[in-house]
């Protein structure tokens, strides 16, 4: 008898459901873009019945789709992405709408924490820096400003615990999710009164939910969900993972013997999300986080900010309707037409820079005037082609990732291996461009929902079908071609990165030194 793990994926611009087998391989997926409503100014928020109602009929979808059996799904698991904000009432009703993690209404009290030097005592327990999208800064937000939505609130949930709430009336999250959010000492695994109490919200502990493993057993699929989703009542479901955290694992980061190199994972997703694993926990300031990685006694360095995929986004809803539509009837996607672009260019054909900054930038410094650094496009001339604007956005992406690097490490290991995965991952053009910008090799994952895989590979040991993450990942996770940088586009790349952050420090008034 076949056995599979449906997996859920809550996403910030999709909702997915993926059905994968022990080996690792995606049976079938289905998805559906359910944007976050922008209410008020720097507010995003979801209605969590729809949300609810969108991944019911994805489950049921995705079955029928994969010519699965609910008979063959040993487990279900949830995967999302981390920080925003869930808070349910006593009954487990909505107390107000799932908050995203790219709302920025707390961006006031962030930099009130920093200008108290705050931010420095907080990041002795949570190992990171604050954000506005953050739980902790949401919260501290809704206190000031919207109490009545905390006073009805019984419980705080991540984006993958309400999916597991729904399926089985159980509340719980994992320690991948809770130690992203500053809710949490990091290096003991607890919560701790005196972080709480220094962010001035211990009042609101009685919210905290309880916090297992990714592989632990979060309950089982209830009569009621099993009605609405299709599945059958009593079915496993393990806690499951922060969706970054998942892909980490998914591209082969376990643990760090491997000596040879230092393997970096990539996710070039709607998040620019650069990471590596450790055995000591990180507390240096020019790290954006470290978080618990659920192989034991390991932490997850990361730099993640929203400066990659969703600008693509962007740019092709608003200036590629022709092409989106010529796509469409061709049957293909849009990126491949993205990708053909930059096929059909070499990195010398323009000197255009992009600044990808469309929702947000990871530049630590404001412009002069005070306000956020903002996207542009720079060097613009009128020979420059539709595919020169498009390579170029690519570039300005790429810049994106080696900036944060270079704000890991003070100068990029020539030991270091990067393993590709996200959307990203498919398009081979790009992970020619990060290996010629890095000048390491660069592997690509098969899989591409390697946020869904890292769930899944949790889900796995959690049913007992692998004993260790070890062998998990040596049976689930599988590579594409190894791309090798190409030597001659060095220095060409290097000039371009020299333009890009030189633009940064003239907006900004920073100097940047990178060699």
């Amino acid at each position: 008898m076949p056995e599979y793990i449906l997996v859920i994926d809550t996403g910030c611009a999709f909702i997915k459901t993926a059905i994968f087998d022990l080996e690792g391989k995606e049976i079938g997926e289905t998805k559906t873009n359910l944007p976050f409503t922008y209410t008020h100014p720097n507010q995003y928020t979801r209605d969590l019945d729809k949300i609810w109602d969108t991944i019911t009929k994805l489950i049921k979808k995705v079955l029928v789709l994969s010519n699965v059996s609910p008979n063959d799904i040993i487990g279900v698991t949830s995967v999302g992405y981390g920080n925003g904000l869930i808070l349910l009432d006593k009954d487990g009703r909505p107390s107000c709408g799932a908050i995203a993690s790219r709302d920025s209404r707390a961006k006031d009290l962030v930099q009130e924490l920093f200008d108290q030097e705050d931010e420095r005592k907080l990041r002795q327990y949570t190992l990171q820096t604050v954000w506005a999208g953050q739980s902790t800064m949401i919260l501290k937000w809704l206190d000031l400003y919207n109490p009545e939505i905390i006073h009805k609130s019984s419980h705080l949930l991540l984006a993958k615990d309400y999916s597991n709430y729904r399926l089985t009336g159980n509340i719980s999250t994992d320690k991948t999710d809770i130690s992203a959010v500053s809710l949490y000492n990091v290096k003991e695994h607890r919560y701790d009164d005196r972080l709480l109490d220094l962010l001035g919200i211990l009042k609101y502990k009685h919210l905290l939910p309880k916090v297992k493993e990714s592989t632990d057993l979060h309950g089982h699929v209830t009569e009621v969900a099993a009605v609405e989703t299709g599945l059958n009542a009593g079915t496993p479901v393990i806690t499951g993972i922060c969706d970054v955290v998942g892909s980490s694992l998914a591209s082969g980061l376990v643990n760090t013997k491997n000596k040879e190199n230092l393997l970096l994972n990539i996710l070039a997703g709607s998040w620019t999300v650069d990471q590596y694993l450790t055995t000591t926990p990180q507390v240096e300031d020019r790290i954006f986080s470290t978080r618990i990685h659920p192989n034991k006694n390991h932490w997850t360095v990361s730099e993640n900010r929203a400066t990659s995929t969703s600008n693509i986004d962007w740019y092709i809803e608003n200036f590629l309707p022709k092409e989106s539509l010529r796509a469409e009837k061709e049957g293909i996607s849009i990126f491949e037409l993205t990708n053909r672009a930059l096929a059909s260019t070499k990195p010398e054909d323009t000197d255009i820079v992009f600044l990808p900054f469309i929702f947000g930038s990871n530049i630590g410094s404001e412009i002069k005037n005070g306000s956020e650094l903002k996207a542009t496009f720079f060097n613009l001339r009128m020979s420059d082609k539709q595919e020169h604007i498009i390579r170029a956005i690519y570039e300005g992406l790429t810049f994106s990732h080696l900036y944060q690097l270079h704000n890991m490490f003070t100068s990029i290991p020539q030991t270091l291996l990067v393993k590709l995965s996200g959307g990203g991952s498919a398009s081979r053009e790009w992970a020619q461009m990060f290996a010629d910008t890095l000048q390491v090799p660069v592997e690509t994952t098969k899989c591409t929902n390697t946020n869904a895989l890292g769930a899944a590979i949790c889900a796995s040991i959690g049913l007992g079908r692998y004993n260790t993450f070890e062998e998990a990942v040596e049976k689930m996770t599988h590579f594409n071609e190894r791309i090798d940088p190409n030597p001659e586009n060095k220095d060409i790349y290097a000039d371009k990165f020299f333009k890009y952050t030189s633009l940064i420090s003239k907006l900004t008034g920073t100097p940047y030194n990178y060699y």
